[in-house]
């Protein structure tokens, strides 16, 4: 008996296409075609990475890699920095503290 075909749309991960197609195969099925999905959205972050891509290569070949900067340096210099100004904060909570203090310390007097 010759029974009309149906069309289904079943949606897979890429990394299970495989699989999935064996697995309908062996369940009957006779014909399987697969579709790229294109959209709009789709298409400007391909262009997106495209640009990107190139952009990367292009710093890539003027880079000097002779003379590659150093990150150890400039992440001590940023270290430092930091350091030097959480220091610099506690100096003047110390003070303004100190004040406070005083203050207190005069109104208590009085």
């Amino acid at each position: 008996m010759i029974v009309p075909m149906k069309k289904a749309y079943i949606v897979v991960q890429a990394h299970n296409g495989r699989t999935m197609l064996r697995d309908l195969r062996k369940g009957g099925l006779l014909h399987i075609t697969s579709e790229q999905v294109q959209t709009q959205k789709i298409e400007q972050l391909q262009k997106s990475h495209d640009q990107i891509y190139t952009l990367r290569n292009v710093i890539l070949d003027l880079q000097d890699k002779k003379h590659m900067p150093s990150q150890t340096d400039a992440s001590e210099e940023v270290f430092f920095m930091s350091s030097l100004n959480d220091i610099r904060d506690f100096l003047r909570q110390k003070k303004n503290l100190k004040r406070k203090l005083r203050l207190i310390q005069l109104v208590l007097k009085s």
